[in-house]
């Protein structure tokens, strides 16, 4: 079964403000972001069939989605408290 992943303001709704303002200010959170969202493409594809990798690839690629999640989370709320 395929899941619908959530861009980054719908998985943290409380700092839909703050990651708009990162977007428009911090290139480094903004290659963060767009790497995280081509990440989530690639594994709907994958889940989908749309495209083929081993199984092995496709835990990776999920692997490295959540440390850019959880970076991404902590360039949120570094300066956000």
């Amino acid at each position: 079964m395929s899941k619908h992943y959530l861009d980054l303001a719908h998985e943290f709704p409380s700092l839909k403000e703050r990651i708009a303002m990162l977007l428009s200010a911090d290139d480094s959170f903004r290659r963060l972001h767009e790497h995280y969202e081509e990440l989530n493409q690639r594994i709907e594809r994958l889940e989908k069939r749309l495209e083929l990798d081993s199984e092995l690839a496709e835990e990776k690629l999920r692997k490295e989605r959540l440390k850019l999640k959880d970076q991404l989370y902590q360039a949120l709320t570094s300066e956000h408290r």
